[in-house]
């Protein structure tokens, strides 16, 4: 579990652990299932959505709260799928979400990276009735969201871990490649080239299935 697990790259006490290609998460229902085709279809009409990552995101007991952010800056671009793996209660921290906000930074798509944290995020900051969060929340509940909308999650103040299965879709292979999220991660550690290695080994299995 350590070599699947990238302490380096969320943060504020949020791990990502690279899951393998085995049951249940490699079900076809979960990855390929009639409504999820159904979603991306709507989103991006045509066949050219791909899956770009599946991991955990895990936050872990006494984490601070994110700063407000986006992921990606262009929107449309990326769909991420949450699903808590136990029960989401307020002192779990769930993530909140500013709805609406994935084309306030179109006009900035050149920008700086740091534009990702100012403006709209700031403003959602600043004024809570702008955002909403999920709490509570049981396993199966699926959050949707597209990557450009501005979101956070909060701290831990429970002894529980709060673990997220995550399922990342690119509206192309352009998209996938632009981002290059695998690529970016194992920043730091020894083993850190072959968690890399590892993270995109197994990316790469579920892609194919």
């Amino acid at each position: 579990l350590e070599q699947r697990t990238d302490t380096s790259r969320l943060r504020a006490g949020r791990n990502e652990v690279w899951i393998p290609f085995k049951a249940p998460f490699n079900s076809t229902d979960l990855i390929a299932g009639e409504p999820l085709r159904r979603l991306l279809s709507a989103y991006w009409p045509g066949d050219s959505a791909v899956l770009d990552h599946i991991s955990i995101i895990n936050a872990v007991p006494g984490s601070k709260a994110q700063p407000l952010h986006s992921d990606v800056l262009a929107p449309r671009s990326h769909l991420e799928f949450h699903t808590p793996l136990v029960d989401i209660t307020p002192d779990l921290g769930p993530t909140r979400f500013c709805p609406c906000t994935q084309y306030m930074a179109t006009g900035n798509a050149s920008a700086e990276e740091g534009w990702r944290f100012v403006a709209p995020a700031k403003l959602c900051e600043a004024e809570p009735s702008l955002g909403y969060s999920f709490a509570p929340a049981s396993p199966g509940t699926v959050t949707v969201y597209d990557a450009a909308v501005v979101h956070g999650g909060g701290a831990v103040v429970s002894t529980q871990e709060r673990p997220i299965l995550q399922l990342s879709f690119a509206s192309s292979e352009a998209s996938q490649r632009q981002r290059a999220y695998l690529e970016q991660g194992f920043r730091d550690g020894e083993n850190a080239d072959s968690g890399r290695a590892l993270a995109m080994a197994e990316a790469q299995r579920f892609r194919e299935a």
